[in-house]
């Protein structure tokens, strides 16, 4: 027993009882307080606390702790413990991962033990452990742990939840209906789940210290109050007029019904209004106003503006600070101020303004669309089709993945690396451009490598090739392709097109138009399709379809295979051992040198097998 003053009491080993004054079935006697210290060691013991503030230590053993009507801190230790608090703000630590299963926790209003209060600070458990479920009514709740795994929390009425420690917390159910609920996780947290709020006005937060992933919170119904933390967050307003800050981190806010207003601090933030008049401001970095509507070239106007704004979709909402805009499909548009701007791009079909200053631009994934303004900027499609625009300036410009079209020829020294695929410089003018496949070029003053060829304002080919295997599709136009080395697959679209594989397996497709398509080296398939089209196979075995219409085949070196098709068609074998097939209408068919096989088909045709053995079949 610890009378009047400040003691320490220990209990070592066996079942003590200890009170830090006479036992609450007593009467305190008079100068009996004091803050005291108690542990009762191993053993089941039974401890009281004094009017004053007091800890006690259970350690070992099945323990009763009672606190009175100080400031309690109540740790059971080890073993299934028994612990209650008194009238006053209390602690409770409930012990290690295998012991917390078996001890039960309260807490008073007063010492007379009749009734549950708003008096507990913490409820904590030290250590690991599998499962625990709490049901408190009107508390202030905080966890204090290691690692905590599928736990479920059960709160009634209006209340503060305070998480410390290390946890996983995978659910946490409130009862509390209209009642007002405020979420505060503070220091160390790994992971957490959504965690909702309730119908009634609630105040979510997510604060100092969280370490490894943030938060999903639901506001549901009422005027919420939400506050992000340091890391990414993610919150839903609801119905009400709710007031959000993003706080530290890349969070995405969404205000949904209601006259919210939205902070996105710090951070690269996702913000969206929805129904309702929203007020919503950007914060520091670059954040992305979230719209309801395709963002294409009619909205430029619009938001290419640094103020407030009024967009009128979904109620009047008013934006400041915001740079970065999405669309409904996630497409985003991206405008620099006037200083120096770093900026990317998502996954989506991006739109980038560079500006004045020397800026920074990614577009990462999708084809996306990047000015860089004035002065030196750094410009990386990434992945995607991409348009790039250097604009004045000494600039960088990457294309990197996919099929792009790069433009520098401006004012400036540029430097042009279209890297991988099919890469085009956007020109004025065709006329007197030449590039180096595989290596380096000069063109117009800039350094170009890695690009395939030209285009221009009208959408028009001019492509020289690559070393690779390319693959490419002509315009409406009449466009030039060059195959180059490698495998190549051609194909002219619409259009008069000049189509030329190079080395290589090719594939040359004519397509719509009046076609000219040289085969060049290797065995190639050349098909002229619809429109009166040449073609050449030059060296190897080439396979040629002239395909409709009045077309012109030249087998050239090696053993062809030339099918005329439909209509009347002129075929010259060339060197080789060549099979001429003339098909309907009145053709005229050339043997040329060697040994080949000549079939005339329909029509009143013209067969001179030429020099060689050859086998002429007129047909019907």
């Amino acid at each position: 027993m610890g009378y009047a003053g400040s003691d320490t009491i220990y209990g070592n080993a066996g079942d003590d009882t200890i009170a830090a004054y006479y036992p609450p079935s007593d009467t305190v006697p008079p100068g009996a307080a004091g803050s005291d210290t108690i542990y009762g060691g191993a053993g089941n013991d039974q401890i009281y606390g004094s009017p004053d503030n007091t800890e006690m230590y259970g350690e070992g053993g099945n323990d009763i702790i009672s606190g009175s009507d100080g400031i309690d801190i109540i740790i059971g230790g080890s073993g299934a413990d028994t612990l209650a608090g008194g009238a006053s703000s209390d602690i409770f630590l409930g012990g290690s991962a295998a012991d917390m299963a078996g001890d039960v926790i309260t807490d008073y209003i007063a010492s007379n033990q009749t009734s549950q209060a708003a008096e507990v600070d913490v409820i904590g458990i030290i250590g690991n452990f599998s499962y625990q479920d709490f049901s408190l009514a009107y508390t202030t709740v905080s966890f204090n742990g290691e690692t905590r795994d599928a736990t479920e929390v059960t709160i009634s009425g209006t209340h503060t939840f305070t998480m410390l420690g290390s946890y996983t917390l995978d659910s946490a159910v409130f009862d509390s209906g209209e009642g007002a609920t405020i979420l505060d996780f503070r220091l160390f947290a790994t992971t957490l789940e959504p965690i909702p709020g309730t119908s009634g006005a609630d105040t979510l937060y997510a604060d100092d210290g969280i370490t490894s992933s943030g938060y999903e919170f639901f506001g549901y119904g009422g005027d919420d109050f939400i506050y992000g933390g340091r890391l990414d967050d993610r919150a839903y307003g609801g119905a009400g007029a709710d007031t959000m800050y993003g706080n530290e981190g890349g969070d995405t806010l969404y205000g949904e019904g209601g006259d919210d207003v939205i902070y996105g601090g710090d951070g690269l933030n996702i913000i969206e209004g929805g129904a309702g008049n929203d007020t919503l401001y950007g914060g520091n970095n670059q954040d992305f106003l979230k719209v309801s509507f395709a963002l294409t070239g009619s909205e430029m106007n619009l938001i290419d503006y640094f103020g407030p704004i009024d967009l009128g979709v979904d109620g009047t909402d008013w934006i400041y600070g915001f740079e970065s805009y999405m669309g409904v499909n996630n497409e985003i548009i991206i405008f620099a101020d006037a200083e120096s701007s770093d900026g990317q791009g998502f996954d989506g079909n991006d739109t980038l303004y560079g500006g004045a200053g020397n800026d920074t631009w990614i577009g990462n994934g999708g084809n996306d669309v990047i000015y860089g303004g004035a002065d030196n900027d750094s410009i990386q499609g990434n992945a995607g089709n991409d348009i790039l625009f250097g604009d004045a300036g000494a600039d960088t410009l990457l294309g990197n993945e996919g099929n792009d079209t790069i433009e520098g020829l401006g004012a400036g020294t540029d430097y042009i690396d279209g890297g991988t695929g099919w890469d085009l410089l956007l020109v004025s003018s065709f006329a007197g451009l030449s590039l180096t496949v595989g290596g380096t070029s000069n063109v117009g003053g800039d350094t170009v490598v890695n690009v395939e060829g030209f285009t221009n304002a009208a959408g028009q080919f001019y492509t020289f090739g690559s070393t690779i295997a390319d693959y490419f599709v002509g315009s409406s136009l009449a466009d030039t392709l060059g195959g180059d080395a490698g495998a190549d697959s051609l194909f002219g679209g619409d259009g008069d097109d000049s189509i030329i594989g190079g080395a290589g397996d090719d594939k040359l497709d004519g397509e719509n138009g009046a076609d000219t398509i040289l085969g060049g080296g290797n065995n190639d398939r050349l098909n002229g399709m619809n429109g009166n089209d040449i073609l050449y196979g030059d060296d190897g075995n080439d396979t040629l379809g002239g395909g409709e219409d009045f077309d012109t085949l030249y087998g050239g070196n090696g053993a062809d295979y030339l099918d005329g098709g439909n209509r009347s068609d002129s075929i010259f074998g060339g060197n080789g051992n060549d099979t001429i097939i003339g098909g309907n209408h009145n053709d005229r068919l050339f043997g040329d040198n060697n040994d080949d096989s000549i079939l005339g088909g329909a029509g009143v045709d013209t067969i001179n097998g030429g020099a060689g053995a050859d086998t002429l079949d007129g047909g019907n």
